[in-house]
């Protein structure tokens, strides 16, 4: 084994993660004939610490050399993602879900590709597939909800929305999916009502609070909004997005 091999590991067992990617990079550069898990702890490493580019560039290079592993299409996929990139990571995680049709993270991934891509009849059917397998999953719910709203099936949306909350409060996603459907629906006292819910289930959540501010405003209320943002100076003086967000009611 080469010493930088078990250097990394090493590296990566310290928590010095920044010092194992270089490490796996001067690796792999200089002999590409590595193992399969040299490849995959560097573009893991690399999607950890949100160096997408280069998962991207290096993850092209793992699929090649090790073309039959199905985590390391996933991971390649994830990276194109992230880079907005859809096209090529459709492509890409259709590759790792043919050769690992089990993986639930691929499924998963590609399904979120394909919202991303706005082929929400697709995406809905591979959620729902999920969803039959792992009905208690809150999230799959969400997506589901959320390919349905794509398709303007809102009443089904809304169904979708409110099981994932039902099946896990702490959901802020799902929350605020909902939040955003009767808010554009212009029914802003439901969307106020579920905004509150949503805030005393989920006490402090900065996107919460901002979403309510968000209903409130558009409702045209915008002294009501500054009134609620000044109540919270007492507490958050420091944070930047609260005074942010009372410049936006100003």
């Amino acid at each position: 084994m080469d010493e930088r091999l078990a250097a990394a590991d090493a590296a990566l067992k310290a928590g010095k993660r920044a010092e194992a990617i270089e490490l796996l990079i001067d690796l792999i550069g200089d002999d590409p004939a590595q193992p399969l898990g040299a490849y995959r702890a560097l573009v893991v490493q690399l999607y950890h610490t949100g160096r997408h580019e280069e998962g991207a560039t290096w993850g092209e290079l793992a699929t090649r050399r090790h073309p039959r592993d199905p985590e390391l299409w996933n991971v390649r996929g994830v990276h194109l993602r992230k880079l907005k990139r859809y096209p090529e990571a459709l492509s890409v995680l259709e590759q790792a879900v043919k050769l690992g049709p089990n993986g639930t993270g691929s499924l998963q991934n590609l399904g979120n590709v394909l919202v991303d891509s706005k082929l929400y009849a697709r995406a809905e059917a591979l959620f729902s597939k999920l969803a039959r397998k792992e009905p208690r999953n809150s999230e799959y719910q969400r997506q589901i909800g959320r390919c349905l709203r794509g398709m303007e099936k809102h009443d089904a949306a809304v169904v979708r929305f409110r099981q994932a909350i039902a099946l896990n409060k702490a959901n802020v996603d799902a929350w605020l999916d909902l939040i955003s459907i009767y808010n554009d629906d212009g029914a802003a006292a439901e969307a106020e009502s579920i905004v509150d819910r949503a805030i005393e289930s989920n006490p402090g959540v900065i996107s919460l609070i901002e979403a309510k501010v968000t209903v409130i405003r558009k409702s045209g209320q915008l002294r009501r909004a500054e009134a609620f943002l000044q109540s919270m100076l007492p507490e958050r003086d420091g944070e930047a997005w609260l005074h942010y967000q009372i410049g936006t009611v100003c």
